[in-house]
Order: C-alpha cells, then sequence, then structure tokens
C-alpha cells in the first residue's frame, strides 16, 4: 500500500487565495513491495492534461529526504493552481511501475488526496510519466495553447503506438486538422489562427515521429496559378526540384530550429517526412494529382490545418482524398477551456517585467472565471494587454520589475 500526502505553499504564506502560485511539499510512504533507496519521479498533472510540477529524486538540485519506508520532497512549481482536479503520479526511474492518486484542491489550499491505483503498461499515466514527461516543455507547449484537447489525446494515442511498436512500425501520420467557425473563447483573428494551429501540430510531430523531417507551407504561396510554371514551389517544397531551400517558402524558421535542435529525433531510424499544408483551399486539379503522388510514397504524410469550410471543400473537389484519413486521424480544435485562457495570460511574453501581488492574481482570476460563467470570456491576448497597460500606469516598481496590486485592477475597465 502506498500513502501520499501533498501540502500547498503558497508564495504568499497565506492559504486565503484560491488561485495562487505556490511550491508543494510531498510526502510518499511506500509499501513492502517498494524500495526507498532507488530513483523515483512525482508529477502533478491537471485534469487537462498540462504538468503543473515535477521533480526527481536523482536530480542533485532536488533535495529528497529518505527514511526507512517514506520520501519526502518539496516540488518547486511555477504554474498558477486553481481549485480543481488534478492527479498525482509516482513512477519509478526504471520506466517499471506507475501508482496514480487523484487529487482535487479546494479553495483554501487543501488537497484532497483518493486512493493509489497502479496503472497499466502503455496506459494514459504511463505515457504521460515516461515518454511526456521527457519532453515536457513541447507537451506544456501543446498544453497553452488554447483547445488542442483532441491533439493531445491523438498524441498520446501516437506514442502508445511507438511504445508498443517491436518492428517498427509507424502510426499512419496522415492527419486532418479543421478548426469550425463557431469555435469560440482565445481563438485568434484568421490571420493568426493557422500560425497557432500549425505551431502546435509541429510540437506534436516532433515527439511523435521518430527520424521526422517537417515542412510546413501556405499552399497560397506555393501553388502560383498565374506564374508560367505555378508548381514550381510547389515540386520544390515535396523535394521534386532543387532540394535546397527556397527562401519563397512560407516556412516558420523557429519550427526548423526545433526539428534540427530537438532531442527526441531518433537519427537512426528511417526518415519519416510530414507535410503540414493550410490555405488548401486552392489547390487545382493538377496540384491535388501531384499531391496523391507524395502521398503514395512510403513513410510520406500529408497534415491539413484549416477551417472546416475549407477543408470540406477540398474534399468535395477531390472525394479520393479521404481515403487516407481514416475517421479516427480527422480532428478538431475545440473552444478554449476557462483555465486555459487564465494560464495564457499569465504566460504572456506581455507580463515580461510585470508581478502581480497575491491579491492581484486572486481578483484576476475570480474576474475572468466570472465572466467564464457568463460566456463572455475573450481572447487571452486582450487580458494580458490590458495588464500591460495597467502595469505602465503603475507607480509600484521594485528591483525594475513593475507590481500590480489588487486595488489596480478596475472590473469596469479591465473586462469593457
Amino acid at each position: 500500500m502506498v500513502q501520499l500526502s501533498v501540502k500547498m505553499l503558497p508564495k504568499s504564506g497565506s492559504n486565503q487565495y484560491a488561485y495562487n502560485f505556490a511550491d508543494l511539499l510531498v510526502q510518499v510512504e511506500l509499501g513492502s513491495e517498494f524500495d526507498t533507496s532507488i530513483d523515483y519521479s512525482f508529477m502533478v498533472y491537471s485534469a487537462s492534461l498540462r504538468l503543473m510540477v515535477a521533480e526527481s529524486t536523482w536530480n542533485p538540485q532536488h533535495q529528497v529526504q529518505r527514511s526507512d519506508s517514506t520520501l519526502s520532497m518539496a516540488m518547486h512549481n511555477h504554474s498558477l493552481w486553481m481549485p480543481g482536479k488534478y492527479f498525482f503520479l509516482l513512477a519509478t526511474k526504471d520506466a517499471g511501475c506507475v501508482i496514480r492518486f487523484d487529487l482535487e484542491l479546494d479553495d483554501k489550499c487543501r488537497f484532497t488526496v483518493g486512493e493509489p491505483r497502479r496503472c497499466d503498461p502503455l496506459s494514459d499515466e504511463d505515457i504521460l510519466a515516461h515518454q511526456v514527461l521527457e519532453a515536457a516543455t513541447l507537451w506544456n507547449g501543446l498544453c497553452d495553447e488554447a483547445g488542442n484537447g483532441q491533439l493531445k489525446r491523438k498524441t498520446l494515442e501516437w506514442l502508445k503506438r511507438n511504445a508498443a511498436s517491436t518492428n517498427g512500425d509507424s502510426p499512419d501520420y496522415n492527419l486532418i486538422v479543421s478548426r469550425d467557425g463557431s469555435v469560440g473563447i482565445d481563438w485568434y483573428p484568421l490571420d493568426l489562427s493557422h500560425h497557432v494551429a500549425y505551431r502546435s501540430i509541429a510540437k506534436m510531430l516532433i515527439m511523435c515521429v521518430p527520424g521526422l523531417k517537417l515542412r510546413i507551407g501556405d499552399c497560397a504561396e506555393l501553388v502560383k496559378p498565374e506564374m508560367k510554371n505555378p508548381y514550381r514551389l510547389w515540386n520544390v517544397f515535396f523535394d521534386k526540384e532543387n532540394p535546397l531551400f527556397d527562401d519563397t517558402f512560407d516556412m516558420e524558421d523557429h519550427v526548423d530550429y526545433w526539428l534540427w535542435n530537438s532531442p527526441y529525433r531518433n537519427d537512426n531510424q528511417p526518415a519519416t517526412y510530414v507535410y503540414v499544408l493550410y490555405n488548401a483551399i486552392i489547390l487545382d486539379d493538377e496540384a491535388l494529382k501531384r499531391l496523391h503522388e507524395v502521398m503514395r510514397e512510403p513513410r510520406h504524410y500529408v497534415v491539413f490545418c484549416d477551417n472546416l469550410a475549407t477543408i470540406d471543400t477540398v474534399i468535395d473537389c477531390e472525394p479520393s482524398i479521404l481515403g487516407y484519413y481514416p475517421e479516427e486521424n480527422r480532428i478538431a480544435l475545440e473552444d478554449a477551456l476557462p483555465e486555459e485562457v487564465i494560464r495564457r495570460v499569465f504566460s504572456s511574453s506581455k507580463l515580461c517585467g510585470i508581478r502581480l501581488t497575491p491579491a492581484a492574481v486572486e481578483k484576476l482570476c475570480r474576474l475572468l472565471m466570472t465572466e467564464s460563467s457568463q460566456r463572455r470570456l475573450g481572447y487571452s491576448a486582450s487580458y494580458a494587454e490590458r495588464l500591460s497597460e495597467i502595469a505602465a500606469a503603475s507607480e509600484w516598481n521594485s528591483n525594475d520589475e513593475t507590481i500590480i496590486v489588487a486595488g489596480d485592477i478596475d472590473p469596469d475597465d479591465f473586462l469593457s
């Protein structure tokens, strides 16, 4: 039997705030089947699968206290806690046993801890405790873009398939990622929504695809009907002509950087080519014909990332394209969860050099939760912009850090 105690250590030193930044003091009492001398990882995930905090007993920077049957550790956290459901995972370093405890955090900073449950190999918890933990920065980047619930589920599915494969078989990486025009809060204006979506897709692919070679292209820039050879760039994009980089590509340099510097790549694997396309509505019969040729090649995959109406138009023009996309490989971007919007506010680059006091954090979160309950929650970027404006007008400065106090946040002005 394993027992767990989790205590929150709010940085404010007080438990009067339901929304706060805090470290955790964790104590795990191990049963007789566990050895306290070996190494373990501790981690807490939110209900939406965001990794809130993780520590390992073998990291020399983390001090763990060991007794005959108990491990104790302070877990240092930089994420916002809010009341709700979480879960704690205990995993051995050798990718062996994983134990799960369900947690519930109340509005007084108190955790209720459920009964321990041993998790099966290749369960969600097993993947979260090992493969996801190893790629925590990419995973949390995926979690921090609002509306990615189905993308996260597909990522876990692909990681499970990879872990279960004994003969190098790959999942089917052909994917349609659509956004319904009715999807609500925290999706960006149309000219930016593709950028946000394919940035998330890139993180997902880098985590999941061994030997990945990734290209992202705007079909409107790759197929040029007005040019003498409308398909020159299209062919270059798929390496059918000059394979060298062509500066007319609409590609994201930071995606290329992630690719070539990612520790999750496995260069011993055969190369797997994944092309992410958007603005596909302009593809004509000849472009679609050449796309079919690419997709028939082994280890070549295409991800469409577009508005649902655009994807429906492409499929109406070329119904056979659905043959590459089984139903389970057609997923959608979703409405943002209120917690995602709130977390994005605090992670915005606009708040660099700005600190909110604990009382200000509490006030801000309660305002946004009230807006959410009335279905009026807007873009996280707009709230971060308003906070930066408040900071610019604030007289509170300390060590080049601007401090926002609760009194600086006027509900009527902030939410207007």
